[in-house]
């Protein structure tokens, strides 16, 4: 979806969700050279939701915690910047969902929940593969790719949001929304291609590596897709993520459990 397009559908009376205040202020902590863990951690503290979803993440069996988190501070150390940015910015989006109803918020509610999972596994994909420096990055990407979802929503498209949400502008959308929320410029344009495997290998670099982690991520969510086809010939020759690399990520994530 072109931008002139984003721009026709804000115009028509869809809101672009607003940061939570628990990121706003994780991100000004961020950019300050003397915060450490301790001042990210008083940043998210008044947010119960944010803080209740760090410690589960901080504890759960993907990540193979070394030492259970009892602490934000705990948490935030043994996730890191990237996963705590990734983790507040989705609590602030699921805090978007009061103002839907019915079987638009559940549809929503499902589509976040995938997201979540989608994002686990594409940091363990990324974590086992040549691109282990990207594993939070992609994580963030993943966590957030449906995030324009949250647009399309708010102005009542409920048939818009099927299974797939390939070609009903959600990119798009959602990567205008992770702009105006100032998260990482190449998470911004992955979340951007991440149904348009073309699109994401002329961006080419990091954008498009992260793009191919998500696809992959997805791959191993939902099983065999039509989609996958089109990512699986760029994910196996750029970074040697095949099937049988697949199947040992979820072997390995199986024996974890």
């Amino acid at each position: 979806m072109p931008y002139d397009l984003v721009e026709a559908i804000l115009a028509s009376g869809a809101s672009m969700p607003s940061p939570g205040i628990a990121l706003t202020k994780l991100q000004a902590a961020i950019q300050d050279d003397n915060a450490g863990t301790r001042e990210l951690a008083r940043a998210v503290a008044t947010d119960p939701a944010v803080c209740g979803a760090l410690i589960r993440v901080a504890n759960s069996g993907v990540f193979r915690p070394a030492r259970r988190s009892e602490s934000i501070e705990q948490a935030i150390a043994s996730i890191g910047l990237s996963r705590t940015l990734a983790v507040t910015a989705n609590v602030c989006l699921k805090g978007q969902l009061g103002t839907l109803k019915g079987d638009l918020r559940s549809i929503v509610e499902a589509v976040f929940a995938a997201s979540n999972r989608a994002a686990e596994l594409t940091f363990l994909v990324a974590r086992g593969s040549s691109l282990r420096r990207l594993s939070d990055t992609a994580y963030l990407g993943a966590m957030m790719q449906d995030t324009g979802i949250i647009v399309l929503a708010k102005r009542g498209e409920a048939g818009a949001l099927d299974g797939s949400l390939a070609d009903n502008g959600h990119p798009a959308l959602g990567a205008a929304v992770l702009r105006n929320w100032k998260l990482p410029a190449n998470v911004a344009s992955a979340v951007g291609v991440h149904h348009n495997a073309d699109g994401a290998k002329k961006l080419g670099g990091d954008i498009h590596a992260l793009a191919c982690l998500m696809a992959a991520g997805r791959r191993l969510r939902d099983g065999e897709s039509g989609e996958w086809t089109t990512w699986a010939s760029p994910c196996k020759e750029d970074y040697g993520i095949d099937d049988d690399f697949l199947q040992e990520t979820i072997a390995n994530l199986s024996d974890a459990d």
